[in-house]
């Protein structure tokens, strides 16, 4: 049975690569839940695209506007998640609560922001979770193997 809500969301597993204090990277097993769009509403990422012609020829200009253009681009990415499961605190042992501020702390890593952007865009497309996911994906090459097997 459908059930139908006013606002979508869906959590989605996805391995989060980060860098280490040793310089390496690790994975890390996460899951964010994402406030879904409806199908014609697009996820504003309201970004400036271009710099400003006065900031050329001006550091501290093009610093500003560089820095607002990433803060723009960390807000829009926190506005489509609403919890998380897999985060811990610094000893990693305590299981950190959502919170948007320390969500917005995390897409400051430079790492970060284009992974969840990913994990979004494969939500969004009903995209299997590979090694996170046992369930197959309505319409994939599972699903297809499951409704021809006799």
């Amino acid at each position: 049975m459908l059930k139908f809500v006013e606002r979508r969301t869906a959590w989605w597993p996805f391995t989060l690569y980060v860098r280490g204090e040793d310089g390496g990277v690790f994975p890390a097993d996460i899951r964010l839940k994402f406030v879904l769009p409806d199908s014609l509403e697009v996820i504003d990422l309201d970004i400036p695209a271009l710099i400003e012609p006065e900031a050329y020829g001006n550091l501290e200009v093009l610093r500003a506007q560089l820095k607002a253009q990433a803060g723009a681009r960390i807000d829009a990415i926190a506005n489509t998640i609403v919890d998380w499961d897999g985060v811990a605190d610094e000893t990693g042992v305590e299981k950190l609560p959502y919170s948007r501020e320390t969500m917005c702390a995390i897409l400051r890593w430079p790492e970060v922001p284009e992974q969840v952007l990913k994990a979004l865009g494969a939500c969004l497309r009903v995209e299997s979770a590979g090694k996170n996911s046992d369930a197959p994906v309505p319409g994939g090459p599972a699903a297809a193997e499951a409704t021809t097997a006799i």
